[in-house]
């Protein structure tokens, strides 16, 4: 899943670097970034404003690995 290479698309966005990974919509705005330490992701409205973020970590690796923490925040224009 995650590499110790960093590797750019088409468009010139990064999208790997040591242990994290990022994707982009067709406006090469970022929407996904993932890494050893969880994942976030990005969405925007049509001014193209940042209107959501959510970040979902790991809540306590060392006794439950697939227990999970998330926290979102929207805005409303």
């Amino acid at each position: 899943m995650l590499s110790d290479d960093t590797s750019y698309d088409a468009n010139g966005n990064i999208v790997l670097l040591p242990m994290m990974r990022m994707s982009y919509d067709v406006q090469n705005r970022m929407v996904r970034m993932q890494s050893v330490d969880g994942t976030e992701r990005y969405g925007y409205n049509h001014t193209p404003r940042l209107t959501e973020f959510c970040a979902t970590t790991p809540n306590d690796p060392e006794h439950s690995p697939l227990s999970f923490r998330q926290l979102c925040a929207h805005t409303i224009d």
